[in-house]
């Protein structure tokens, strides 16, 4: 069987494959061999980094002070998906959010490291 990505820009290295360039694909090679990671790739990392963030400011938090960050604001998980090319574009709220998160787990850990001295 022959390598299937010897050229991963011809035309031909995918033979019969129909859809858009980089469907399904996590990272993508170089004509040197060497990959660039994909937006995709990118994104389920952050999105893994924030499930980190939120389970991290759950265990720290015992005082409850930040419980309401724990609750997703309804801007950022309940816009309308309607195709995978249809969604609101606009991160602001995320990112406030994620910021929102970190700032608490900085609190906190400051707060913690001032307790243990």
């Amino acid at each position: 069987m022959e390598y299937p990505l010897k050229d991963g820009y011809s035309v031909e290295t995918y033979p019969g494959r129909r859809g858009r360039n980089g469907d399904g694909h996590l990272f993508y090679l170089n004509r040197d061999s060497s990959y660039n990671p994909s937006i995709r790739v990118a994104n389920i990392r952050d999105g893994i980094q924030d499930y980190e963030y939120l389970a991290l400011l759950r265990k720290l938090d015992m005082k409850k002070e930040y419980a309401a960050l724990l609750n997703i604001p309804d801007q950022i998980v309940a816009s309308p998906v309607n195709y995978w090319s249809s969604f609101d574009r606009d991160p602001a709220a995320l990112l406030r959010h994620r910021e929102a998160v970190s700032q608490a787990l900085d609190k906190l850990a400051a707060a913690q490291e001032k307790e243990s001295q």
